[in-house]
């Protein structure tokens, strides 16, 4: 990829950021497995689990001999962003941008987190009916990754209850919190699943067949 392509891809240089973070906050927390808070919240797992998330992209692209050129940094940054929002919220206790001192920051996570779930199925939607050839229905595609969308984040909550249930961790604030959680994801995936449609929908067709092209090499694992 050359250097002045890198210098024009803001999600070449936020993926890094964002790795940076994550990486380097789990393995605070792998050394301060014993922290009231880090028990408290059951952080141990949650960060295990998101530094394994933030290879799974190019570990795909490596696998699939996708290069640097090719490959989708923007999508990239945006699809790693909840993990780092949901980082933020846990670890960042001294400011503003925290659970604990925000509780309305909780639900702006839940709306981009289920908004994030949303485009991530777009994309592999799309990408799946490029490689199959098959005619892509907007209405279709809109209805569906709306669906995926709250479905996912209906797990995120049932995941919440049965931790705290199983481990003795507080993540569920009460019913309340629940409820408020799923509308706020409710529209984060609305809004997403109509911003996706509209970019689709609005992108020329040269442009959407060199895009597709290569999400559909990454999701789709279509070699052509």
């Amino acid at each position: 990829m050359s250097q002045n392509l890198l210098k024009k891809d803001w999600g070449f240089y936020l993926g890094i950021f964002e790795r940076i973070i994550i990486f380097s906050v789990g393995i605070w927390t792998f050394f301060n497995f014993q922290h009231p808070y880090v028990v408290e919240k059951g952080l141990v797992f949650r960060q295990a689990v998101f530094i394994v998330l933030i290879f799974v992209i190019p570990y795909l692209a490596y696998r699939r001999r996708i290069f640097l050129k090719d490959f989708p940094f923007k999508a990239d940054a945006i699809i790693l962003s909840p993990l780092l929002l949901d980082t933020i919220g846990n670890f960042s206790t001294h400011f503003i941008l925290s659970y604990d001192r925000w509780d309305f920051f909780d639900k702006i996570a839940h709306f981009w987190g289920s908004g994030v779930f949303t485009f991530l199925a777009f994309i592999i939607l799309i990408s799946y009916f490029y490689a199959k050839n098959k005619k892509t229905e907007i209405f279709y595609l809109f209805w569906l990754s709306l669906a995926i969308g709250i479905i996912l984040e209906g797990f995120w909550e049932i995941w919440e209850y049965y931790y705290d249930f199983r481990h003795g961790t507080i993540l569920v604030g009460g019913l309340g919190d629940t409820l408020g959680d799923m509308v706020a994801g409710f529209f984060g995936s609305l809004v997403a699943s109509g911003l996706c449609c509209f970019w689709y929908i609005r992108l020329k067709t040269e442009e959407k067949k060199e895009y597709l092209f290569h999400l559909s090499r990454l999701f789709a694992n279509s070699r052509f």
